[in-house]
């Protein structure tokens, strides 16, 4: 069985979040339905590597009977805001994995909902777990850093509205920054397309 790796977390949606009313709200209640997007397919820089998840990364982990994913405000499971299944709802579309949130208003889902409206906590993040195999590492020629592919993601524990994003490089797993180092290393070694013509020529077999 593939090995599942160390959570990581993603902060990479650039839409921002949006506070709407429920369609079955009374018309004198206030919105306060979170919803907006933790991911989007565009390709990202992470820093030391670009990556970009797959159209169909989220598939499995989100078909899952019964999957417990949480929306928390800042990755924090002590200020949960909702549950699939119960008040919240998670899906994909062309833009990305979206998710919408209807809190109850406890002190803290109050504030953030003001923050929100105001524009002070803007963006999104997803924390995540992936096993052997679920990603794709490549360094085409002319590019200055490694492509990173996620093509599977085994699950997804939480969707968050986050105050403030953080370095990605502080959020990925340690298996990552290993692979990062390692084709970096590859790179530095490689000989230049020059040299292995040289080298090749040096081969060839003397005229007789």
């Amino acid at each position: 069985m593939p090995k599942i790796h160390d959570r990581e977390r993603r902060y990479t949606s650039i839409l921002p979040l949006a506070v709407v009313k429920r369609s079955d709200a009374p018309e004198d209640e206030a919105p306060k339905v979170i919803e907006g997007y933790a991911s989007t397919w565009d390709a990202y820089d992470m820093g030391d590597w670009i990556e970009q998840i797959d159209r169909s990364a989220f598939d499995e982990a989100l078909s899952k009977r019964g999957e417990d994913i949480a929306c928390l405000f800042n990755h924090d499971t002590n200020l949960v805001l909702g549950r699939r299944g119960v008040n919240l709802e998670v899906w994909t579309d062309a833009r990305g994995l979206g998710y919408r949130c209807d809190p109850e208003l406890t002190t803290y889902a109050s504030d953030l909902i003001l923050n929100l409206k105001r524009g002070i906590v803007a963006r999104s993040s997803f924390g995540f777990s992936m096993r052997d195999g679920d990603d794709d590492w490549s360094w085409p020629q002319e590019a200055a850093k490694p492509l990173r592919k996620i093509l599977r993601i085994g699950d997804v524990f939480d969707t968050s509205p986050v105050t403030f994003p953080a370095n990605p490089t502080t959020e990925a797993s340690a298996r990552v920054m290993a692979r990062v180092e390692e084709l970096r290393s590859a790179r530095i070694n490689a000989p230049t397309p020059g040299a292995r013509r040289r080298f090749a020529r040096a081969m060839m077999p003397l005229p007789v």
